[in-house]
């Protein structure tokens, strides 16, 4: 009698996944074909499914800067997640961590003189100028960040050396 009653009790279970199955047919049946007809829809969701993709990588990489406890890297990071769009936070995050190590006071000297200031290294020799840029507000993290993001909407990630040794630039 005991047996009886638990088999009963657990019967219904497996009419769940034939359940899930018909709901799926139904709606290909009867939703899929307004789906069909707009390639661009299809197109938008590829784009935000890639966006969603890169974002999740964002977030590992500011999962990692924050596990290193450097709060001025975390907060770095943070600036750079709000600036660039989500499918080019990977790439930023991982450009600024090679050029500066996410430091908003990074300096470099080229062999020609000029200086590269902040978290995207940001040339001085006119870049920084054509940008509206000094060097103190290369310094300061959001500036940095909006005016790389700035620049590589009009060279995408040509100006970073980094970009190329990360293989984000292909040649």
């Amino acid at each position: 009698m005991e047996l009886t009653r638990k088999t009963n009790k657990f019967k219904y279970l497996s009419i769940i996944p034939l359940i899930g199955i018909c709901l799926i047919i139904y709606m290909y049946q009867h939703i899929s074909s307004d789906i069909i007809l707009s390639s661009n829809a299809q197109l938008e969701i590829k784009k935000e499914a890639l966006k969603h993709v890169e974002h999740q990588k964002a977030v590992k990489i500011t999962q990692k800067i924050a596990r290193s406890n450097d709060l001025k890297k975390v907060q770095s990071a943070n600036v750079i997640m709000n600036v660039f769009p989500a499918e080019l936070r990977a790439e930023a995050l991982k450009v600024a961590m090679c050029e500066s190590s996410m430091s908003t006071h990074a300096k470099s000297t080229n062999r020609n003189g000029s200086h590269d200031w902040g978290l995207f290294q940001i040339n001085d020799g006119g870049t920084l100028q054509r940008l509206g840029g000094t060097i103190g507000l290369a310094k300061d993290a959001e500036w940095n960040a909006k005016a790389a993001y700035r620049l590589y909407q009009d060279r995408g990630w040509k100006p970073w050396v980094c970009a190329k040794k990360l293989n984000i630039l292909k040649n």
